[in-house]
């Protein structure tokens, strides 16, 4: 009952205290886990105004969108705590949430939120190697066919078990530009959720682009080919997931490629020949050791930053790929 009761406290504390309009001056003053909550987006106010009017590549919006991906992990179908503070943490960024997604058959999860900035922001949730059925999902890669090619199984079952829902709650934006993104599975589900929604002749005039991180490969050439809105594809460094299912397998990577180098603030618009060969030489021997935190997403955010803050003050480098 005392664990209760100090739990009820806690609630009613974050619940008053979400109720009050942001004032940055005052959050010393704020519980401490809603104050760390606040600052999930660091009140980087030079990146948080993105180009929406173009589908073309923007430093800004990828950082955003790796942030949304990274947040998309939060547990917000587990508690009312959890829940208000995953909110808090959007408002920081100037978002409010439009609807959560869940599927329990096959634990999905998503979230879609808008911005202040004029848009809104479908971002799925990635993979947690805890969860047996992620692993399952991941794992199941027999292809199946659709009417647009063949496509990723557990991708596609993965997506059908949240589509119905996602698709009422995008419907209801009424026009405003739709950014779709995740991080590994959340890449895969949200590169499905960007064809699918294209077939929607209410949804698709809406759909901005889609920015994904870390993400496999999710379907044929067929398959790639239905695509008309623009894909990001963010590799970062040695990101061992960017290579599976193998290409030998009838997969391909579907979208523009963005490559994150070893340098901060460095990025290319291709992988460089030698860092191909050795993902493929890391997949022959099995080795992953410490390119694991490639694939960490908190790593892509890390990196995503360095390249907008200096893009955007005139002192990055962009490398393009010859």
């Amino acid at each position: 009952m005392k664990g209760t009761s100090v739990r009820m406290r806690a609630e009613r504390r974050v619940t008053m205290e979400l109720k009050q309009p942001v004032n940055r001056k005052k959050t010393a003053n704020f519980p401490p886990e809603l104050q760390q909550a606040r600052n999930y987006f660091k009140q980087k106010e030079n990146l948080l105004s993105p180009p929406i009017t173009r589908a073309a590549y923007s430093d800004r919006m990828a950082w955003i969108l790796a942030c949304m991906a990274h947040l998309a992990y939060d547990r917000f179908e587990d508690n009312r705590i959890a829940r208000k503070l995953f909110i808090a943490k959007l408002q920081g960024g100037g978002f409010s949430l439009v609807k959560t997604f869940y599927s329990k058959e096959t634990d999905t999860q998503a979230f879609l939120a808008k911005s202040t900035e004029g848009y809104a922001v479908l971002a799925f949730r990635g993979t947690e190697i805890a969860k047996r059925q992620d692993v399952k999902i991941d794992a199941n890669a027999l292809k199946v066919s659709v009417l647009e090619g063949r496509i990723h199984s557990g991708f596609r079952t993965a997506y059908d078990s949240v589509a119905q829902e996602i698709e009422k709650s995008v419907l209801r934006l009424k026009g405003i530009p739709l950014y779709i993104t995740g991080h590994s599975l959340g890449a895969a589900l949200a590169t499905v959720a960007t064809q699918r929604l294209e077939h929607n002749f209410g949804i698709r005039e809406i759909i901005a682009a889609c920015y994904t991180f870390g993400s496999p490969r999710v379907g044929d050439q067929h398959y790639d080919m239905e695509f008309k809105s623009p894909i990001y594809r963010v590799v970062n460094t040695t990101d061992i997931v960017t290579i599976i299912p193998l290409l030998a397998m009838g997969y391909i990577h579907i979208g523009d490629i963005r490559y994150l180098g070893r340098l901060e603030g460095e990025f290319r618009r291709g992988i460089p020949f030698l860092q191909r060969w050795y993902l493929f030489m890391l997949t022959m021997f099995k080795f992953f050791g410490p390119i694991v935190g490639d694939h960490a997403i908190g790593e892509y955010r890390r990196k995503l930053e360095a390249v907008a803050q200096k893009r955007n003050t005139g002192f990055g480098r962009h490398l393009d790929h010859e």
